[in-house]
């Protein structure tokens, strides 16, 4: 009797083990398999700033980018910059040089720069695509803006060369809408003598019906003398893009009145300072004056450009 109960303790002891061992091997393969998932083996490089600059005057490009190592798997082998026109045409091709090969300041960041000498260099709309190499192959694109450059270095006065804008607008009955507007404009001496793109209005507007915001007065018609901004500094139009024969596209957006005068009001529902109601969005006759000026305070400018008014 005493030998059965040895053959069971004996045949329980191999159980446990084999339990314990199960969760030991799981444990640790699960440690392990966590820690295979949550590694990123794969290069990743991004480029945090990239543009370029032309000195017309030197005939000097400078070309600079700053690409960051996201993952720390490899390193830049090299980084080359491809200058192209409007046409998709590679103008030329360079390699970077390193800004601070030798220092350990924020190494996360590699900033890459260099400066080439084009001394014929066609008055045309350019753009730079820059490349970058990692030491296992991999290939890493950033594409910079576009920009017009020219050789020309004598003051030369912009010119407004036509613009789009209806003819009509209609105010809708209780929603504040925008009136769009855009400008064509070209400067031989580049985009980047633009100083400012602004406008003025002359309105002839009808009066309104009735006291709708209740302040006790009925607004009049209006029948300005001369073109103004009315004595904001933010009437301007903001560069949007280049079109055909590379002029320079300008727009604007402007927030027009309904035609029960409601306020204009944020997305918290709270009235945006001087856009407060009135007694009527206004109908009739609005003018306007487009002015362009340069860097050497050169100016080219058009008006009269009517726009009707109406209720909807």
């Amino acid at each position: 009797m005493s030998g059965s109960l040895i053959l069971r303790k004996k045949s329980s002891l191999p159980k446990f083990k084999k339990l314990f061992i199960f969760i030991f091997i799981i444990t640790f393969l699960g440690n392990c398999t966590k820690e295979i998932i949550s590694s990123n083996n794969t290069p990743e490089f991004s480029f945090t700033v990239s543009y370029f600059n032309y000195n017309n005057h030197t005939n000097k490009i400078f070309f600079y980018t700053e690409i960051e190592n996201i993952t720390n798997v490899s390193f830049i082998d090299s980084v080359w910059v491809l200058l192209y026109n409007e046409d998709g045409k590679k103008i030329n091709s360079s390699e970077l040089n390193p800004e601070y090969p030798d220092s350990n300041f924020n190494s996360m960041i590699s900033v890459y720069s260099s400066v080439i000498t084009l001394n014929n260099l066609e008055p045309d709309v350019y753009f730079v695509a820059f490349n970058m190499q990692d030491q296992l192959g991999n290939h890493f694109d950033s594409q910079s803006e576009r920009k017009y450059l020219t050789t020309n270095t004598n003051p030369v006065k912009p010119e407004i060369i036509g613009y789009s804008i209806p003819g009509t607008f209609a105010l809708h009955p209780t929603e504040w809408t925008i009136l769009p507007i855009e400008l064509h404009i070209f400067d031989e001496n580049g985009l980047e003598d633009i100083l400012k793109v602004e406008y003025k209005t002359l309105r002839i507007f009808n009066g309104c019906d009735a006291d709708n915001n209740n302040d006790g007065i009925i607004d009049e018609l209006i029948s300005d003398n001369d073109y103004s901004n009315l004595g904001f500094d933010d009437w301007l139009l903001i560069f949007n893009g280049f079109g055909p024969n590379n002029i320079f596209i300008y727009t604007v957006e402007i927030p027009i009145r309904p035609f029960d005068g409601s306020a204009l009001t944020d997305s918290d529902g709270n009235v945006v300072p001087g856009f407060e109601a009135t007694d009527c969005g206004r109908t009739g006759d609005v003018f306007f004056m487009f002015q362009t000026t340069d860097r050497s305070d050169l100016t080219d400018s058009i008006e009269d450009i009517h726009i009707e008014i109406i209720a909807q």
